[in-house]
């Protein structure tokens, strides 16, 4: 029971309320209720912002643990990047040797003299054979393949 003060008294009174000198409290806000009350809703508070701090925490670690993961996936696509046009680099070569084995040599022209023209029938009769010839057209068109799969893998046209 709670006791009223006699102004409160006094008021009540000029109002029309009725008026008791012992009125009952509400149970659970005793005197030293309601700071108990707030304390113990404030500590719930601070224990929620603790987890969901400590939840945000965990969620930036895993984001740069991706972020990490990512850079070095990077960096292994572009070690890659870098093999492969080394590897098309050669096969261009190789084309290139390829076709100039295949191209017979241009005939020389009638000013040339004879040492070049005596070079040029001893290069026709050392020309290719069919089977090598056969082999190194079917060289040239897999290394066509390779080197078209190795542009289009690095999106060049």
């Amino acid at each position: 029971m709670e006791r009223t003060s006699p102004l409160t008294r006094r008021v009540r009174r000029l109002l029309g309320t009725p008026d008791s000198t012992m009125r009952p409290t509400a149970p659970g806000h005793a005197n030293g209720a309601a700071p108990l009350d707030t304390s113990m809703r404030l500590e719930s508070q601070v224990a929620q912002l603790s987890a969901k701090l400590n939840e945000l925490r965990i969620n930036q670690r895993q984001q740069e643990a991706e972020v990490l993961r990512l850079r070095e996936m990077l960096q292994q696509a572009e070690a890659r990047q870098q093999q492969i046009k080394q590897i098309l680099v050669v096969v261009e070569d190789l084309l290139q040797t390829n076709h100039q084995l295949l191209d017979p040599p241009p005939d020389l022209p009638p000013t040339a003299t004879l040492f070049e023209r005596m070079c040029a029938r001893i290069g026709a009769n050392h020309r290719l054979d069919p089977h090598h010839r056969e082999a190194l057209s079917l060289m040239a068109e897999r290394l066509t393949h390779v080197r078209d799969a190795l542009r289009a893998s690095l999106g060049e046209a």
